[in-house]
C-alpha cells in the first residue's frame, strides 16, 4: 500500500481539516504502521486514519478566504460604480 502513496507523489491532508497555525494551511498527515496495517497519522488532532478512507479535497484555507474578502472590499472601494444596483 505504501508503494501506491509513494507513486502518487502527493500530500495527504488531515481528513478532519486540521490547520497548521504557522502556515495557515492544512496539516499533512504522516504514514505510520499500526499492528500490521498501514495508516495515516495527523500530528495536530492525533487521529489515525485507515488508508481506505476517502479523502475529500479541502476547500480554500482561512487565509485564502480572508485575502479574497480583502480584495473584494478594496475593489469595491476603488470601483463603487461596479457594485451599484
Amino acid at each position: 500500500m505504501w508503494e501506491e502513496l509513494i507513486v502518487m507523489e502527493r500530500n495527504i491532508y488531515c481528513w478532519s481539516e486540521c490547520m497548521d497555525e504557522d502556515t495557515d494551511y492544512y496539516v499533512i498527515m504522516q504514514p505510520i504502521i499500526v499492528g500490521d496495517e498501514d495508516c495515516m497519522f495527523c500530528p495536530a488532532c492525533y487521529k489515525i486514519w485507515d488508508l481506505t478512507h476517502d479523502q475529500i479535497p479541502p476547500g480554500p484555507t482561512h487565509k485564502q478566504k480572508r485575502q479574497a474578502i480583502s480584495r473584494h472590499i478594496k475593489d469595491k472601494k476603488q470601483n463603487p460604480h461596479h457594485y451599484e444596483d
